[in-house]
Order: structure tokens, then sequence, then C-alpha cells
């Protein structure tokens, strides 16, 4: 049973924005009042930390409050970068395990090498946005910097997750995005259902009534790209009857998204 993530969820989407910024201002402010509270305490003092217990009159009671809650996780009187980084880390752990879907992923692989990274990217990056989401198949079109990814709890078609097959900056845009609610449709009314997207092709796939066109013509349609060749850049494939064991096999290898030609038909098309 999931706990209602709601409310954590949207306090994360707010708060990472909160921590990052106090990351900032701690460099700023601590070179301004470090030299004081050495003179002022004999015990060590790390550099570019905030006293918890006095930090200065410049915060702002909400920058207090974070200060204090990061001081009591990490069982500090001075915080510094680290700390903000390890509790940031920590919060955005629980509240991405608790969406309902994003649970196969253990807490500690928010911890691990680069993730921070890529949580503030999502957080930050204005070239990431969600152009469509569709909650029956729990897919959507993210736009990246530089191409369109299909992406979802589970994975993305991005060269960062296909190499690390860990969360990507896309996924925890999407995550953000969605603010727990795996329900909620997002249209894309600007563009074409498969947009952005290169679909592989393997196995017999159906053809249209007069035997024309068929499944190509229907990604066509939609503005996405067919291929006969399952690619590391392929966005997805599309799987019809007995396909070939080379090609299932080249698919799994990319931990690539498999969907149907009936799929093809209706994704990305609710508003």
């Amino acid at each position: 049973m999931h706990r209602n993530i709601t409310k954590p969820w949207r306090g994360f989407q707010n708060g990472i924005a909160i921590f990052i910024l106090l990351m900032i201002v701690i460099v700023v402010f601590s070179i301004k009042h470090i030299a004081k509270q050495k003179s002022e305490h004999s015990e060590h003092i790390p550099d570019n930390s905030v006293d918890s217990l006095n930090p200065p009159a410049d915060f702002s009671l909400e920058m207090r409050e974070e200060i204090q809650k990061i001081a009591n996780f990490c069982g500090v009187r001075y915080v510094t970068q680290a700390d903000i980084q390890k509790f940031t880390i920590h919060k955005i752990s629980e509240d991405f395990s608790a969406i309902p879907g994003w649970d196969i992923w253990d807490s500690s692989i928010h911890e691990a090498s680069g993730q921070y990274d890529r949580m503030s990217r999502a957080t930050l990056d204005k070239e990431i946005s969600v152009l469509s989401y569709d909650p029956q198949y729990r897919l959507a079109k993210i736009q990246g910097k530089t191409a369109v990814y299909l992406t979802s709890y589970k994975r993305c078609s991005c060269p960062d997750y296909r190499k690390r097959r860990l969360p990507c900056k896309h996924m925890y845009a999407l995550a953000m995005e969605l603010d727990g609610d795996v329900e909620r449709c997002i249209f894309d009314s600007e563009h074409p259902p498969l947009y952005g997207l290169t679909l592989a092709l393997a196995g017999h796939l159906p053809k249209s009534s007069n035997g024309v066109g068929g499944i190509r013509a229907e990604i066509t349609e939609r503005s996405g790209i067919w291929s006969e060749k399952i690619e590391c850049d392929s966005s997805a494939v599309v799987m019809g009857t007995d396909p070939s064991a080379a090609r299932v096999s080249r698919a799994e290898g990319f931990d690539m998204d498999v969907l149907s030609p009936e799929l093809i038909k209706n994704i990305f098309t609710a508003k």
C-alpha cells in the first residue's frame, strides 16, 4: 500500500530548488561569516558551512528551518554543502520510491554516484519538458536538449539511461511533472502523437485492409519514423508475431520498450 505522496512529492519539487539555492547561498554567506565564527569558537568549524544554531541574519525563516532540519538529520551543528546534498538525496529517495510504479527503484539507487546531478538538472534545466504523458500505457514523450525521448517509470530511450540503466534526468523530470498523479493525462496539442520517436520493427506486422501501408503508414501518418533496424538510438521496438530470436535479444540488450501494433494507433491520442 502506498502512502499519500501528493503533498510530499510537491514539497520535494519545490524543496529541491530550495536545497540547491541553499548550497549556493551557503558559499556566499559562509565566506562572510566564517572568520567571525572561528574567532568566537575554539572548536573546529568546517569551511563553507553555516552554524545551524546561529544562522546569518540574512537567512529567511524558511531557510533557517531547512538548515535546522538538515543539521538534525546529519547530526551536525555546522551544515556544509555535502550535508545539504546528503539530506536532499534522502528526501528525493523517499518521495520518488513512494510514487506508484516508481517503487521498483530501491531508494539507495538515488544515492548512486551522479544521481544528485541528474535530479538537479531535471529541476533547473529549462530545455527539458514533458510533451505528453499517456496514463493508460504509462509512457511519456520528453523533450530533451537534442531529441525527444520515450520515457516511463521503468526506463528512458536517452543515451544516459541506455548506458547506465539508472534513473536519468528525464525520468526525474517526468516524476516531478506528474507530482504523484500517475493517472493524469498530458496532451501535446502542438505535435502529432509519434513526433520525435524512431520506432524499430520486428516480426510479422499487420498490413492495412488493402494490403498497402500497414504499420509503417500508421507510424508515418503520426509523424514517427520507422526503421527495419534495431539501433541503440531507437525509441522503442514495435513487435509483431514470430520475431527472430536475434531481434528480440537485441531489443532486450538495449532495454527498450516493446510496443504492440495496436498501441501505435492509440498512444498519445487521448485529450
